[in-house]
């Protein structure tokens, strides 16, 4: 791995064998060398690749290497107010937060953003080994709704929203956990970064030159429904939900996933509801 000699996190923690890489990412496990607790230590960085920096050279989009890093810093700083953000809202029941973030210079060129998360289990892993119950889906829904209304109100709509983002709390709430905030302000000229564009993300934000929709959370949540009601398995496609999924929750779902942003509920607020009224029939 690259990091600085100085590193505080090197020499503070021992880190294990890599569990992740993409997109320049990278997530190892870390316990603290002091007192032994256990943390998740993402690594971004900027660039992903050292191809990058002769891409931007060699297409002129920087006049000389210290552009370009100058480039790769700014990068940083704007992960970091991720960070922050994140952390501000962990104050409510919805949002975890990082134990830290530190940016790093590299040994040759760019930087390395540490954040530490403290370790708990994603949903990613549970639904590995379990199968949620219709009860369980509903109300992990509405709170998922619960937390992007309480993002909205702090003046962001998220677009990170997938299995690997959202952990177990100690007391048995799942949390969001990870970036992806972009200010609503920005929503009628911001495009959805690169690493969001997964199968969670809305078709219409898929091209590069789309604007992010306001309604982008409300659709992660509808394909977070769909494939925790199909078994648990990242779906290839929205289809039509099987019959065991009663008439109710499936009319839910399939509104909140629409490939069209008209159709789909316009905010979380409004799919929360929905689903409670689903609760209720039960």
């Amino acid at each position: 791995m690259s990091y600085s000699s100085k590193s505080n996190f090197a020499l503070q923690y021992t880190l294990g064998d890599v569990l992740t890489v993409k997109d320049g990412v990278r997530c190892y496990p870390a316990t603290d060398r002091e007192n032994g607790n256990r943390y998740i230590a993402k690594v971004h960085s900027f660039p992903a690749k050292p191809s990058t920096t002769e891409a931007f050279l060699l297409s002129g989009a920087f006049p000389n290497i210290e552009k370009v890093n100058a480039y790769y810093r700014e990068q940083a700083r704007e992960l970091c107010k991720q960070a922050a953000i994140l952390n501000a809202l962990s104050h409510t029941e919805y949002f975890s937060h990082f134990s830290a973030c530190q940016t790093e210079p590299k040994n040759d060129l760019g930087y390395d953003v540490w954040l530490l998360s403290p370790y708990k289990r994603s949903l990613y892993t549970i639904l590995n080994k379990v199968k949620l119950s219709r009860e369980d889906i509903i109300e992990l829904g509405i709170h998922l709704c619960r937390g992007l209304t309480q993002c909205r109100e702090a003046g962001f709509i998220y677009v990170g929203l997938k299995p690997q983002n959202i952990f177990l709390s100690a007391k048995g709430e799942f949390q969001i956990g990870d970036v992806g905030f972009v200010p609503i302000s920005s929503l009628p000229y911001a495009t959805l970064p690169k690493r969001y564009s997964t199968i969670y993300a809305p078709p219409e934000c898929q091209d590069l030159f789309s604007v992010i929709s306001n309604n982008t959370d409300v659709y992660s949540v509808g394909v977070l429904l769909y494939q925790l009601l199909t078994g648990g398995k990242q779906p290839e496609s929205i289809k039509k939900l099987p019959d065991s999924v009663d008439k109710e929750l499936s009319t839910v779902t399939m509104q909140a996933c629409a490939p069209t942003p008209a159709k789909r509920w316009s905010h979380p607020r409004d799919l929360e509801q929905a689903l409670t009224d689903c609760r209720k029939l039960r």
